[in-house]
């Protein structure tokens, strides 16, 4: 190791470039595969820079992330590779760099893929989204798109509905998945431009969805929507998973009533083809009636097997796991279930085995998963399950400090 050089760049010395390689070969289309190897070479700021995007002709994934997005959509404007993948992330960047974006994705119109983190605004931001907007709608194979909006401290409804109005004209759209971080309060007009992105989404066939509201209630302006009184069915999507969360606050599924509860559950059974469907809530407070009125839409849909639910810290009390179980017992299409509860009111020991035993019971279905938070589980209570697991020879278990697991 002399002059301070290290072994991998002398390796990347001692190779002949990736150009003359291919003067001297004799096919000229054929492309020869890059002749360093090294699992931190993505890592390594020094190589990384030796490396032109520009000398090479296709990527099956190029990445403009980092405090060097930038520098690396610079070089992508002015390349000409081709890729079928792109991410952007511009963490630990002072700009939103949504404008050079938009001149990168001008460029590639053979993508397929594309995963975008928008950190920040340039002042309201409306302008960046409708420069950016066009770019996106025009990549004509573009199957699976990401966004996602991580704590934007001015993010605002119109983003949201810019962003629908852009998706619009992805008719080749397979997968949609979108995140809002704190995002704000919704009103019925988010709610009829969701539902109309989601019908022209024809080809469609998983959505994946997460919202946590930074204030205010999960359900506000819902029952004022018209569409949600009488959502359109939306056919072709397989797998579903929705997860709402309520920031500081509590939030109610029916505040003003049935009303609330009743339009969430049309929505939920509209996609009656879906197989598989994970649903989220966290910190929320609804009674064993919406319960009741939730697991009903799902006997509609019955090309559903697979149901995944995660209730976390939300109001489930000995009524509403009642509620729960009677629910799922009326569901006879369901082939596995995966349930998780981490408590925030007190639920009995009975009732916890009245529920195991009810879904133990369920000779549809082919397996089943239950995870349990509890506040405390003292060992006299320990004792009293493990006598009840045992009782059933097709349940396994697992106990922790404050939890226990059940599956089959």
């Amino acid at each position: 190791m002399k002059h301070g050089i290290s072994a991998n760049q002398k390796i990347f010395h001692q190779q002949p470039s990736l150009a003359d390689q291919n003067r001297r070969h004799k096919n000229k289309n054929k492309i020869l595969p890059i002749p360093i190897i090294r699992i931190h070479l993505p890592n390594s700021s020094t190589l990384r820079k030796r490396i032109q995007i520009n000398q090479y002709k296709n990527f099956s994934k190029i990445s403009a992330a980092g405090p060097h997005s930038l520098r690396i959509l610079k070089h992508l404007r002015n390349s000409s590779c081709v890729t079928q993948k792109v991410e952007f992330d511009p963490y630990l960047c002072d700009s939103s760099y949504l404008t050079e974006l938009s001149f990168v994705l001008k460029r590639f119109r053979s993508i397929k893929q594309l995963y975008l983190i928008i950190r920040r605004f340039e002042n309201n931001g409306l302008d960046e989204m409708k420069k950016i907007s066009p770019n996106i709608y025009k990549l004509v194979r573009l199957e699976k798109i990401t966004f996602e909006f991580p704590s934007l401290p001015n993010i605002k409804e119109e983003h949201i509905l810019a962003m629908h109005h852009t998706l619009k004209k992805c008719y080749s759209l397979k997968y949609f998945g979108w995140t809002v971080t704190e995002g704000p309060v919704t009103s019925v007009k988010y709610y009829e431009s969701f539902l109309k992105l989601m019908k022209r989404l024809v080809k469609l066939e998983s959505f994946q969805e997460y919202i946590a509201i930074k204030k205010g209630t999960l359900n506000y302006g819902v029952e004022d929507s018209k569409g949600f009184q009488n959502p359109p069915k939306l056919r072709k999507i397989k797998y579903i998973e929705m997860t709402y969360s309520a920031g500081k606050e509590w939030s109610g599924m029916n505040e003003s009533g049935d009303v609330g509860t009743q339009l969430f559950a049309n929505y939920v059974a509209s996609y009656v083809d879906v197989e598989r469907m994970k649903c989220k809530l966290r910190k929320s407070s609804f009674s064993s009636q919406d319960i009741l009125i939730w697991m009903k839409s799902f006997t509609s849909m019955l090309s559903l097997k697979h149901l995944d639910v995660e209730l976390l810290r939300c109001e489930i009390g000995d009524i509403e796991l009642t509620a729960i179980a009677y629910g799922l017992f009326q569901n006879k299409h369901l082939k596995s279930i995966r349930l998780k509860f981490i408590q925030k009111t007190l639920i009995s020991i009975d009732y916890i085995d009245q529920f195991i035993t009810t879904v133990s019971r369920m000779n549809n279905l082919e397996n089943f998963d239950l995870y349990f938070r509890m506040q405390t589980l003292p060992p006299s209570e320990i004792s009293l399950l493990k006598n009840t697991f045992s009782r059933f020879s097709n349940i396994n278990y697992s106990f922790g400090k404050h939890t226990f697991h059940l599956y089959n």
